[in-house]
């Protein structure tokens, strides 16, 4: 999670940071310039990391996007997922066995297919309600995506560790 806002917020910072050189901002694509030098950084952040699963997968992940941000096409979860399985898996085979490994794609698995939902996707309705609603609609969402990725690693937790994961559901949500 932590990669992710940290790209995010790098990248809304260096876009907006260009704009106020018009020489830049008219003459370049400040969009793929942002891209790369978030990319870059990255790159030197996982170096600083070191070679832990999850953190892997959200970095390939989020250059997978940035990448796609800059030959303009549309960035798909999925394929930046699996991606990142793939160059994981690659490098080092055996991590198909870790825990680390299984929980964090599982779970970011059934993050990506939640959040494209038809249900979800068509809430046309949340744009016209008012502000008390639309929290209530924030909590209650929150609360239902973080019970589908419990059930989704629920059974992974169980064979690994060997316990009933029940504290989980009401420590995340």
């Amino acid at each position: 999670y932590h990669i992710s806002v940290i790209s995010a917020m790098l990248f809304f910072f260096i876009r907006y940071t260009l704009s106020f050189f018009t020489k830049i901002s008219l003459n370049y694509d400040t969009k793929k310039i942002s891209a790369f030098i978030t990319i870059c950084f990255l790159l030197f952040y996982i170096f600083i990391l070191g070679n832990h699963t999850p953190a892997l997968r959200a970095t390939i992940m989020s250059i997978a996007f940035l990448g796609m941000l800059m030959i303009y096409h549309r960035a798909i979860s999925f394929n930046s997922l699996f991606l990142a399985g793939i160059i994981i898996l690659s490098i080092t085979p055996y991590l198909i066995f870790s825990a680390s490994f299984l929980l964090s794609f599982i779970a970011t698995f059934a993050l990506i297919y939640f959040c494209n939902l038809k249900i979800i996707k068509n809430l046309d309705s949340y744009s016209k309600m008012n502000l008390f609603s639309r929290f209530a609609f924030f909590i209650g969402f929150s609360v239902c995506l973080t019970l589908f990725i419990e059930i989704s690693i629920f059974p992974l937790i169980a064979y690994y560790f060997g316990v009933i994961p029940i504290n989980g559901v009401f420590a995340n949500t």
